[in-house]
C-alpha cells in the first residue's frame, strides 16, 4: 500500500482483495478475545475463545455475555446518545473482565449507526490492451476511492466530522473482463471492476470509545468494525444459496437497511426510528413512563395485558407501526428510484418487537417495492440458525447478535 493510503487508513483492518481473512493464525492454538456490540440502544459484549484445528479456527466458544441499555438522560441527540453510550461501554467491559485472571488483550468493537458512515463504491478500469492486475494497482485504485469517500462524508458528523478515520475498506468482489474471480492478483485482463465497502467514523468518537474500553480493561488493543459489514458477511456465509437479500437491523434509536445483490452490499441506508420509538409512542398515547410502556408492550405481545388497556395499546401500536413503515419506505426511496426489494428479508430485532416489525414488512404500503408475483420471505434471525457453529459453556447467556459477531470475528478478520 502506498504511504498516502497508509496515512489515510490509521485503523485496525487491512485492505484486501477478498474478505476471507482469518483472525487466528496457525501459531496460536487458542485465543480469547472480547467482542463488543456498540449500538444505539444497548451495548453488548462477550468473551469468546477460539481453539484451532490444523491452523483453522474451530467453532467459537461463548464464555461470558452481558448486555445493558444505553441510558440517555436528556433529549436524544448525537451528543447525549454518545455520552450514554460511553458509560454503557465502560460498564459492559467492567462486567466482562470482573473475575478474569487473564483479561483478553484484543477487544473487537463493532459499531452500528450513527457511529459510522459507509458506502459501496464500484471502481472500474479499462484499457485497449491487456494489463496485469497487481497489488500496487489495487492500492492506487483504493487510495483514490478512500480520498473521494472522505471528502463526500466528512461533513456528515457536523463539528465532529473534520477529522475522520477509515474503519474498513474491504473488497467484496472483483471482476476481470466481466468474470468474477476470488483473487485477481497477477492475472491479465483488459478490464477490471472492484466492489469496495468503505466505512469511516469521526476520530473523536472512536477515541472516546477506545478510552472507555481501555479504562476498564487496561492495556488492551482495540479493533473497530461495523455492524453492517459484520452482519452481511455472516448472513452471506450462513445462507450461501441466497445471493440477493435485504437486511433490516432494528436497533434502539435507528434502523439500518442493507440491500445485497449477487453477494455484494449494493447500497445501505438508515433512519432514526428503532425499537425505542414504540415505547415513546406508548408513553405519549397512554401517559406512561418508559419503563411502564416497555412492560405493557411485553404484556400486549403475550396477550396478557389487562383488557381495559388493550384498545389504547392497539391504537398506540398502530400509530408506531405507521410511522416506522413511512420511515422505512422513505429510506428505500433514497437507495434507488427503481429498487425492488429482494424476496428474502433478514430481520434483526428483539422478541418484544418482532411481531410488529414482521407485520410492518407485510404492509401494502411496501407493495410498490415488491418484485411482481413474489411475496416477501421475512426471516427473523434467531440463535438456532447459528447453533451448529457456536459452543456455549454451561451458564453462558444466549445472545443472537453476539453469536453472529463472534462468528464474524472468528472467521473473517485479522487481529
Amino acid at each position: 500500500m502506498t504511504q498516502k493510503a497508509k496515512e489515510l487508513r490509521k485503523t485496525t483492518n487491512h485492505a484486501v482483495y477478498y474478505i476471507d481473512m482469518q483472525l487466528f493464525h496457525k501459531k496460536n492454538n487458542a485465543r480469547r478475545v472480547i467482542v463488543l456490540d456498540v449500538g444505539s440502544g444497548t451495548v453488548g459484549g462477550s468473551i469468546i475463545s477460539c481453539p484451532q484445528k490444523e491452523g483453522i479456527p474451530a467453532h467459537p466458544t461463548m464464555e461470558k455475555t452481558f448486555r445493558m441499555p444505553i441510558v440517555v438522560k436528556d433529549n436524544i441527540s448525537f451528543a447525549t446518545l454518545l455520552e450514554g453510550t460511553l458509560v454503557s461501554v465502560k460498564k459492559c467491559v467492567e462486567h466482562l473482565v470482573t473475575g478474569e485472571k487473564n483479561i483478553p488483550h484484543n477487544i473487537h468493537v463493532i459499531i452500528s449507526s450513527p457511529w459510522h458512515a459507509s458506502q459501496t463504491r464500484v471502481v472500474t478500469l479499462s484499457k485497449m490492451t491487456p494489463f496485469t492486475f497487481t497489488q500496487k494497482l489495487h492500492d492506487e485504485l483504493l487510495e483514490k476511492e478512500l480520498r473521494a469517500f472522505e471528502e463526500e462524508y466528512k461533513t456528515k458528523f457536523g463539528s465532529l466530522g473534520e477529522d475522520v478515520v477509515i474503519v474498513e475498506s474491504n473488497t467484496m468482489s472483483a471482476r476481470l473482463n466481466g468474470y468474477s474471480v476470488l483473487s485477481p492478483d497477477g492475472k491479465s485482463a483488459s478490464s477490471v471492476e472492484l466492489s469496495l465497502f468503505i466505512s469511516m467514523s469521526p476520530k473523536e468518537v472512536l477515541s472516546k470509545i477506545e478510552s472507555s474500553v481501555q479504562s476498564a480493561s487496561h492495556r488492551s488493543t482495540v479493533h473497530f468494525h461495523t455492524s453492517i459489514f459484520s452482519v452481511f458477511t455472516t448472513m452471506r456465509d450462513t445462507f450461501a444459496d441466497t445471493k440477493d437479500f435485504l437486511i433490516v437491523d432494528v436497533d434502539g434509536e435507528l434502523t439500518d437497511i442493507s440491500f445485497i445483490e449477487a453477494d455484494v452490499i449494493l447500497e445501505n441506508a438508515s433512519f432514526p426510528c428503532g425499537r425505542n420509538h414504540f415505547a415513546r409512542i406508548v408513553t405519549e398515547e397512554l401517559g406512561k413512563s418508559k419503563d411502564e410502556a416497555e412492560a405493557m408492550l411485553s404484556l400486549y405481545r403475550d396477550n396478557t395485558l389487562e383488557s381495559n388497556l388493550v384498545a389504547g395499546m392497539e391504537k398506540a401500536v398502530l400509530k408506531a407501526e405507521s410511522v416506522w413503515i413511512k420511515s422505512f419506505s422513505q429510506a428505500l426511496a433514497t437507495l434507488s428510484s427503481d429498487i425492488f426489494i429482494p424476496p428474502t428479508i433478514f430481520v434483526l430485532v428483539d422478541e418484544n418487537h418482532e411481531k410488529w416489525v414482521k407485520g410492518a414488512l407485510d404492509d401494502e404500503a411496501l407493495m410498490p417495492y415488491q418484485i411482481a408475483g413474489e411475496k416477501f420471505n421475512v426471516i427473523v434471525i434467531k440463535l438456532p440458525l447459528f447453533k451448529e457453529w457456536l459452543t456455549y459453556i454451561p451458564g453462558a447467556t444466549y445472545d443472537v447478535y453476539m453469536g453472529m459477531l463472534a462468528l464474524y470475528i472468528t472467521r473473517r478478520t485479522e487481529s
